[in-house]
């Protein structure tokens, strides 16, 4: 399988595109601010789950705070989407907090928690001048 991503975009909101095999298999919406960059949404099409592709959107997304100046990324996700969980904690994120109710629930009825997460950036050393 061929990964590719590709950044769209100008401005404090940028879009990177995985392509696996010439489809477009996810995506990832990240908003840049001048000190740090916020993930606001990862999506992966269902044939392509359990591939890898959010795992290289994610990198692609903090290589590229990296090399903008960011120092901190930060992202909420649902309390329940544990394999999301797991990803951002496999990628060094921390639990920062969590913002009670923020989701509607998955079957509708009710109200679902977000986990608040950030990761400390370094400037990659190669970087510095």
């Amino acid at each position: 399988m061929q990964r590719a991503c590709r950044e769209q975009g100008a401005g404090p909101r940028q879009v990177l595109l995985a392509r696996c095999d010439g489809v477009v298999a996810g995506f990832l919406q990240l908003y840049r601010a001048p000190d740090d960059g916020s993930i606001e949404n990862v999506a992966v099409a269902p044939g392509f789950r359990r591939r890898g592709v959010a795992r290289a959107l994610v990198s692609g997304a903090l290589h590229s705070l990296r090399l903008s100046g960011a120092r901190r990324c930060i992202l909420e996700v649902r309390a329940s989407n544990s394999a999301a969980l797991g990803l951002y904690r496999g990628l060094g994120f921390q639990a920062d907090g969590v913002r009670r109710g923020y989701y509607p629930a998955g079957d509708g009825d009710g109200r679902e928690d977000a986990v608040l997460m950030s990761l400390l950036l370094e400037v990659p050393a190669n970087e510095h001048t």
